[in-house]
C-alpha cells in the first residue's frame, strides 16, 4: 500500500494534475493484437504471479511496443488505480512512446526528462538519462508505480538501470530482440525469466518478417586484426579509421549489390558515414544523406519522410537509426560497422524485415507469406562488408537465425550458396546435421550389434561348461547311429 504523506508530498513537487482522465476503453485489452502478441501478453502476466521480473523476446520489427501496450491496458483495465513506468534508453523515443501508449490506452501519458516532470497520469514515459540521476529519481516514492516496462530491456544490467530498477518496487516488464549482451553482463540480473522467445527465422516462417537474402563482401584493405576490444566489442576509435578509410570500395560495393533498392548503411563514426555518403553523391548527386548524433531530431524527420518517399535512395547512419525504426519500405541493409555484438548486430540488420504494414494483418500464415512474396518487397538483401578479421570473432548473418538452427552448418550453407536466403539456408543447415545425426546413430547400432556378436557365447552366459557329458558333442566324422541317438 503506498504511503499516503509520500503521496501527497509527491503530489505537491510535480506538474499539476492533468484534467479528469477517462477510463481505459470498454474494448478488450488484446483487441488490435496478433495471435503472438496476445500469447506474450498472456505468458508475462503468468510469469508475473510467481516472480517480479521478466522478459518478452520478439524479433525486430513484429510489435514489442503494441505488445506491451496490450499488457499496460489489461493492467489498467483489471486493476485501474495502477501506475506504470515506461523507461525508453533513448531521448528520441519518448515522444513516440507517449504519442503510442496514448493511442492505444485512451488514458493521460506524461513525461519524466530533463526539465519536464511527470504529473500525477496513470502512465509515465521516463527518460532513463533522467532517472539515472538520484537526485531527481529520489524525489519519486518508491511505490508509486506498480510496474515498469523497460524497452530494449538488453541495457537493464548496466549499473544506471539497475540503480533506477532497484528504487522502485513494481513488477518488471522487459522488451528486447535479444537478451546476450556484448559486455557479458548478466542479463539475469535484472530479468528472472523470460515469458516467451521468438526469432527472427521463426517470424520469417509465419510471414511477419521479410526473407533475408545475406550477402558477405570482402574488402581486402578493412584490417579489424589491429583493433583492440573494449567492453566486449571492437574500439570505435580504431574501427573508424577501418572504415572510413575504405569509405570508396564501400560506397562502390553498395551500388553494386543494391541496385536502385533503398538502403540503409550503418557505419562506425561520423567520419566514415560522411565519407560514404559524399561518395554515393558522387554517383547521384542527392541520392545519399549522411545522419549522426549532431543531426537535430527534426532534420532526422525529415531525411526519413523523404526516405520514405523515395526522394533519397541512401541514409548512411551511424548509431542513430537502431530502435523504434519504421521504414517498410527500406530494401536494403548494409553493414559497414563490423561488430561482436549480437544486440547490435541484429538491430542493424533487422531494420530491413518489416513487410507492408497491411500484411501482418492476415489472418493465416500463407497469406501472409505468399502477400509478402507477391509484393513490392519480396525480400531484403543484408550485405555484410567484412576485412581481415584477425583473433576477433564477428557476427554475421547466422546470428540471426534462431538457437534451434546450428550456427556452423547454417554459415557453410551460406557460404556455399550466394543468393540464397536465410530461411532455405537454415532449413539446409537443419537438415545436414539430422543427416549426420541419423548416421551417427547408425553406425552406433551397426557397431553395437557387432560387438554383441563377438562377446555371444550361450555357455559363458549361463555358466555352463561345454565339457559337461552329453553336451559336449563327439568328435567324429561318422553320422550318428540309432544306437547313438538311443543312447
Amino acid at each position: 500500500m503506498r504511503s499516503e504523506q509520500a503521496m501527497l508530498d509527491f503530489a505537491g513537487t510535480r506538474a499539476p494534475a492533468p484534467p479528469e482522465l477517462s477510463l481505459v476503453p470498454a474494448e478488450a485489452w488484446h483487441d488490435g493484437l496478433r495471435p503472438y502478441q496476445r500469447d506474450a501478453v498472456e505468458a508475462a502476466w503468468k510469469e508475473h504471479e510467481s516472480v517480479q521480473s521478466t522478459a518478452i523476446v520478439l524479433p525486430t520489427g513484429t510489435g514489442k511496443t503494441r505488445t506491451a501496450g496490450g499488457y499496460v491496458r489489461r493492467l489498467l483495465t483489471e486493476r485501474p488505480s495502477s501506475r506504470v513506468l515506461w523507461m525508453a534508453n533513448r531521448d528520441f523515443l519518448i515522444d513516440e512512446a507517449q504519442r503510442r501508449l496514448r493511442d492505444m490506452t485512451g488514458l493521460g501519458v506524461s513525461v519524466e526528462q530533463a526539465e519536464r516532470q511527470m504529473s500525477r497520469t496513470p502512465i509515465v514515459v521516463g527518460s532513463i538519462q533522467t532517472l539515472v540521476r538520484k537526485d531527481r529519481r529520489e524525489t519519486i516514492p518508491r511505490d508509486t508505480f506498480d510496474l515498469i516496462v523497460y524497452d530494449e530491456c538488453h541495457h537493464a544490467a548496466s549499473a544506471g538501470s539497475m540503480e533506477i530498477l532497484n528504487w522502485f518496487t513494481a513488477k518488471r516488464l522487459g522488451l528486447t530482440a535479444t537478451l546476450t549482451r556484448h559486455d557479458k553482463v548478466g542479463a539475469w540480473n535484472a530479468w528472472e525469466t523470460i515469458a516467451i522467445e521468438l526469432s527472427i527465422e521463426w517470424a520469417m516462417s509465419e510471414g511477419y518478417f521479410v526473407p533475408i537474402v545475406p550477402v558477405a563482401r570482402y574488402i581486402d584493405s578493412i584490417d579489424l586484426s589491429k583493433v583492440k576490444t573494449t567492453a566486449g566489442d571492437l574500439n570505435l576509435g580504431g574501427l573508424e579509421k577501418e572504415i572510413a578509410e575504405a569509405a570508396a570500395p564501400i560506397a562502390h560495393l553498395s551500388i553494386e549489390e543494391m541496385g536502385d533498392r533503398p538502403t540503409i548503411i550503418y557505419t562506425p563514426g561520423v567520419a566514415s558515414a560522411h565519407a560514404v555518403a559524399a561518395t554515393l553523391n558522387q554517383w547521384q548527386a542527392g541520392s545519399a544523406r549522411a545522419v549522426d548524433a549532431d543531426t537535430p531530431p527534426d532534420e532526422r524527420k525529415q531525411v526519413l519522410s523523404a526516405f520514405d518517399r523515395g526522394e533519397l535512395q541512401w541514409i548512411v547512419n551511424c548509431g542513430i537509426y537502431l530502435e523504434g525504426l519504421d521504414v517498410p519500405n527500406c530494401r536494403g541493409i548494409v553493414i559497414a560497422r563490423p561488430t561482436k555484438s549480437e544486440p547490435l548486430f541484429i538491430q542493424m540488420a533487422g531494420r530491413g524485415g518489416r513487410p507492408e504494414g497491411w500484411i501482418g494483418q492476415l489472418e493465416t500464415r500463407g497469406e501472409r507469406v505468399a502477400a509478402i512474396a507477391a509484393s513490392g518487397k519480396p525480400n531484403f538483401v543484408l550485405l555484410d562488408i567484412t576485412g581481415h578479421a584477425g583473433r576477433h570473432s564477428l557476427c554475421s548473418a547466422a546470428t540471426l537465425a534462431g538457437k534451434e538452427t546450428p550456427a556452423k552448418e547454417l554459415a557453410e550453407a551460406l557460404a556455399a550458396n550466394p543468393g540464397i536466403d536465410l530461411q532455405s539456408a537454415a532449413a539446409q543447415a537443419k537438415a545436414t546435421v539430422a543427416r549426420e545425426t541419423k548416421r551417427i546413430a547408425e553406425m552406433a547400432k551397426a557397431a553395437e550389434v557387432s560387438a554383441r556378436r563377438a562377446t555371444f557365447d550361450l555357455f559363458n552366459k549361463y555358466g555352463i561348461s561345454p565339457e559337461v557329458e552329453g553336451l559336449s558333442p563327439t568328435a567324429t566324422s561318422e553320422p550318428p547311429t540309432s544306437a547313438d541317438v538311443e543312447r
